[in-house]
């Protein structure tokens, strides 16, 4: 036990030859953990980031690869550790991209407001005075920069009570705890992970204020666009005036009575075209005056409600309202929007849902690349699954199929709000299918109108293309 518990304690401090052998062990060991702890946190590819604790280097390394125009910096109390992390990092050191220095987290030697993100990874059980320890990190962290923790221990499991009596000086922490310290240490919008077969949690904690990217974007705004395009709008006017000169042209040269008929029935035509998609762009914008796409969004983002640490996922996110919109309803969760950002509606984007999310100073989402026909996710991965107006516009697919590849997305006992035109003719029998979910075993299962009044009534919801819209709702 004696060489056993020396090993074990170089956890807090490697020295010597043990002390070696820890830090490869370490950047070995503690990558499965890194990965998913990371995840939860989208770094810029111009990202200024500290690893406290860095170990062996292997976080710094990771972070080096997705921060390719960014800086990746380090500190560890370990001689030991520094030098593995230096070695490990040479090149990117040499390029003036990283920076690895020997230091205590209670005095970090950076200066003030110097980063975006700062991560401590299975290294905060050894913090000095840990509330004291985290207004140090807020000091170098810019306003709106966060702070990632990540422990491979609840604080009250098995493993936990082990290593704290094996390994001198370690404390074990609840991620309540962590939050309490990070909140007393000046931290806002603090946000908990919990694995689902592990006992890793994940902690991230907020800098208040915002940078001048951040305040630029509050003070401009979001942009949620519009799913009728200005381009859409533009170029059914263009068809329609040259169609309408076409057939005056044809009319002033008399040429016969067909070609001015044909000419004119369709200049016609595109111009009620026109006239209709200027009608549903200005019906649906975010800053026009009916503002139906804003009702439609809170209004399904009023039915997610999540748990402390809670995650949803919102299928289709497009340009990232209703991400947002439940992220700023639950803030002590997560959420994840996914969207194939293609061709059809080019004016939706990642970035511009990113942008959208630093408008609205939500920093509780992130947003992936994904097709809603097969999901990148493990079964069971949310407590709550979500979308707005997806389904009905993925040609060929069988939406009941669809919708059954979201539900398998969520966790039992979460909880579902899916939007969508949900007609007898896109769908197949609705009813027939929420009988089959309540056979399954699934609870609270109903299909809400939202054309008869509740987002819209049955003279509006015809013009627009729009009946048969409903909110599937219910828990597995």
């Amino acid at each position: 036990m004696g060489l056993l518990k020396d090993f074990f304690n170089n956890t807090r401090k490697p020295e010597g030859l043990l002390g070696k052998l820890m830090v490869d062990t370490m950047n070995d060991s503690h990558a499965a953990i890194a990965a998913w702890g990371s995840q939860f946190v989208d770094v810029a590819p111009d990202a200024r980031v500290l690893d406290v604790g860095c170990g062996g280097g292997a976080n710094i390394r990771s972070y080096l690869m997705g921060c390719e125009r960014g800086r990746v910096d380090g500190v560890d109390l370990s001689e030991v550790s520094v030098d593995a992390s230096r070695s490990l990092n040479a090149r990117a050191i040499a390029d003036g991209r990283c920076r690895i220095e020997r230091g205590s987290v209670a005095d970090l030697p950076f200066d003030d407001a110097s980063y975006d993100l700062v991560s401590a990874f299975e290294t905060v059980y050894f913090w000095p005075e840990l509330t004291a320890s985290f207004a140090e990190v807020l000091r170098v962290l810019v306003p709106g920069g966060r702070l990632l923790v990540v422990n491979g221990s609840t604080g009250t499991d098995a493993g936990s009570a082990y290593f704290t009596s094996v390994i001198d000086g370690m404390r074990s922490y609840t991620a309540d705890q962590l939050r309490t310290f990070m909140e007393q240490a000046g931290f806002a919008d603090v946000v908990i992970h919990v694995a689902d077969d592990k006992p890793w949690i994940s902690v991230i904690g907020t800098k208040p204020g915002a940078s001048a990217t951040a305040t630029r974007l509050r003070d401009e705004g979001p942009d949620y666009a519009n799913w009728i395009p200005a381009d859409l709008v533009r170029g059914s006017l263009a068809v329609a005036a040259m169609l309408g000169g076409g057939w005056a042209l044809a009319s002033a040269l008399r040429a016969g009575r067909l070609a001015p008929r044909v000419l004119g029935a369709a200049a016609a035509g595109a111009g009620a075209f026109a006239a209709w998609c200027q009608f549903e762009r200005a019906r649906f914008s975010y800053r026009g005056p009916r503002k139906l796409s804003k009702q439609i969004v809170e209004g399904t983002a009023a039915q997610v409600i999540l748990p402390d640490g809670g995650s949803c996922l919102d299928v289709g996110c497009g340009s990232g309202a209703l991400s947002i919109a439940v992220a700023r309803r639950n803030p002590h969760a997560s959420v994840t929007g996914i969207d194939p950002w293609g061709a059809d509606y080019a004016a939706f984007s990642k970035e511009l849902c990113e942008r959208n999310a630093a408008a609205e100073g939500v920093s509780n989402v992130r947003f992936m690349r994904g097709d809603a026909t097969a999901l990148p996710f493990d079964d069971e991965s949310f407590d709550a699954v979500t979308s707005n107006y997806v389904y009905h516009n993925i040609v060929g697919a069988n939406k009941q199929q669809l919708l059954r590849e979201t539900l398998r997305c969520l966790r039992k006992g979460g909880t579902f709000a899916i939007h969508d035109l949900m007609s007898t003719r896109r769908y197949g029998n609705m009813e027939a299918f929420c009988q089959s979910l309540r056979d399954e075993g699934y609870e609270e299962v109903r299909l809400v109108r939202t054309d008869q009044g509740l987002f819209m009534d049955r003279s509006e919801a015809t013009p627009m293309r729009l009946t048969g819209s409903a909110l599937l709702l219910g828990r597995k």
